[in-house]
């Protein structure tokens, strides 16, 4: 009966904490959505209303840098019972396949190099400018970062879909829904731990409630 008790204490304690913290990142998620949208009507204002939104980039455009994972076996039956985690994955923006850090294509820029070069005088071969367009590009090469060949031709910053130099406002805002998915992602999981909590606690009663009955009975038979 001792241990039963403790255990009751325990878990309560627990679940008051719990439960306390979860009100907590109900109330920072609340302020990272209102701050969010605050922060991106202000870059609408100072960039346009048409400048920012969905007609920006194509609907097939995916550059999702936060990424939730759902860890746990669920089945059909005991769906309701089952107890599973959420994780968040961090993609750090990387430059997309075929472009430079900049974000321009490499041949339109092999392109510009030669259009920015002058004529070649009379007296000049072609064996010699073809030499010389060979090495602009290999030096041109040889100070790009070498890419993994895995990564999708979208991996960029999805703030640069909107321009190079985007308001501070935009970056703020970015960093707001961000924060806002990994509350989420915290609330989701200490939801699940209230419950199980209770469910812990509601098993304690239970039995404790079993062995007062047992103790009733023998006393009314000592009696």
């Amino acid at each position: 009966m001792e241990d039963i008790c403790e255990e009751l204490d325990r878990f309560t304690f627990e679940f008051f904490d719990t439960l306390e913290c979860l009100q907590e990142k109900r109330e920072y998620l609340n302020a990272s959505i209102r701050d969010g949208y605050l922060n991106l009507s202000k870059a609408r204002y100072s960039m346009g209303n048409k400048s920012v939104g969905a007609l920006q980039y194509s609907h097939k455009m995916d550059c999702a840098l936060y990424h939730v994972s759902l860890f746990g076996d669920i089945s059909k039956e005991e769906s309701e019972n089952a107890v599973v985690t959420f994780e968040m994955e961090k993609a750090l923006p990387r430059r997309a396949k075929g472009t430079s850090k900049t974000g321009y294509n490499e041949k339109e820029e092999e392109e510009n190099v030669v259009r920015r070069r002058k004529p070649q005088r009379s007296g000049a071969s072609s064996d010699e400018a073809t030499s010389r367009i060979q090495e602009l590009y290999i030096s041109k090469e040889e100070n790009l970062p070498v890419e993994d060949e895995n990564v999708d031709g979208c991996v960029q910053d999805p703030l640069k879909w909107f321009g190079i130099l985007v308001p501070g406002c935009l970056k703020t805002g970015q960093k707001n829904f961000q924060s806002a998915i990994e509350l989420s992602c915290d609330i989701v999981n200490l939801e699940m731990k209230v419950k199980e909590i209770i469910e812990k606690l509601n098993v304690l009663k239970i039995r404790k409630k079993e062995l007062l009955e047992e103790r009733n009975k023998l006393q009314e038979i000592e009696d």
